[in-house]
């Protein structure tokens, strides 16, 4: 039996125009202190496990806080920072159970998991609600990003993709090993892995434990086959 090719997701940024967002007093873009007293800081400053995705979130500041996207594909996640706010989430109005983590300011939290709710390949809506009643130090929820299994027909000229460890096209030497569900790692001198592309760009996400996320972006002028 030939093994099923790992699948790449789409990756949302939570400044992409398709999302949509309940109201613009609702939500704070990269809000620090001086914008939300209680925020003690935008995530990208202050938050653990490296700098969200492009460094930028939204910070919930209402208990009618919601967001939705529409797309085509199958399985979709919803990630951020959570700190004790109550969130609900819904694929196409199906309610789905939220990721339930220890309060922590950690960044790239998968707070809901569409794996099991929307497994073939459709029209979707995600939605998340975020009952910011009352923000403050011990009550925070930051949005960062949405990834999904994109359909065999969607255009992908303009997404961002993402592609893991297990990834059949990256290709590794000698010396890794898989690293308790975050990644592959190595403490061989010398490892390298190699991915060709075609597209634009692409960046290089890892850490050195107990260092946060590492982002290397490299450049790549797009020459079509």
């Amino acid at each position: 039996m030939t093994a099923r090719p790992h699948p790449r997701r789409v990756i949302v940024d939570d400044t992409d125009p398709q999302i949509q967002y309940s109201a613009s007093d609702h939500w704070i873009l990269n809000a620090d202190a001086g914008q939300w007293p209680f925020a003690g800081g935008n995530p990208d400053k202050s938050g653990q496990s490296g700098q969200p995705f492009r460094s930028t979130t939204h910070l919930a500041v209402s208990a009618s806080s919601s967001l939705s996207f529409r797309f085509r594909g199958s399985s979709p996640q919803i990630f951020g920072t959570n700190i004790n706010t109550l969130i609900g989430c819904f694929i196409s109005g199906t309610g789905i159970p939220p990721i339930k983590w220890r309060p922590t300011r950690s960044n790239h939290m998968l707070q809901c998991d569409g794996t099991g709710f929307a497994d073939e390949d459709g029209e979707y809506t995600v939605t998340l609600n975020a009952s910011a009643v009352h923000p403050g130090p011990n009550a925070l929820f930051w949005f960062d990003y949405i990834t999904y299994i994109p359909s065999p027909s969607a255009p992908l000229e303009t997404a961002t993709l993402l592609v893991d460890s297990l990834d059949q096209a990256v290709v590794y030497t000698s010396g890794w090993q898989p690293a308790m569900n975050q990644g592959i790692s190595t403490e061989t001198d010398s490892s390298q892995f190699t991915f060709n592309f075609i597209g634009t760009s692409v960046t290089c996400v890892g850490f050195l434990p107990p260092q946060p996320l590492i982002f290397r972006a490299y450049n790549r002028h797009w020459t079509p086959p």
